[in-house]
């Protein structure tokens, strides 16, 4: 099912949806404290944290590392490399 995130009220759901959500939300937070850890433990600093995409300032409230929030960064990326193409096709 579709389901919006959003941070649950608990952990363990009372219904499918409900666990649903919980799995995801915890589950994401998760995966992105212990890569964030992993990448502190192999380059021996804390690295420059920067979240992106929509639910960027959602993870941010469980993640305190995260330095930097940019939800619009991929779709700012794809529009710098359209400009700078774009001006070299007008210089050829």
């Amino acid at each position: 099912p579709l389901i919006p995130i959003h941070k649950p009220k608990n952990v363990v759901g009372r219904n499918t949806e409900e666990a649903i959500q919980s799995g995801v939300y915890w589950g994401t937070i998760g995966m992105v404290r212990h890569l964030i850890d992993m990448m502190r433990d192999e380059m021996k600093c804390q690295p420059t944290v920067i979240a992106t995409g929509g639910d960027a300032a959602l993870l941010a409230q469980e993640i305190p590392v995260i330095a930097t929030i940019l939800p619009h960064l991929t779709l700012e990326g794809i529009h710098l490399a359209y400009k700078m193409n774009r001006r070299l096709q007008q210089l050829r």
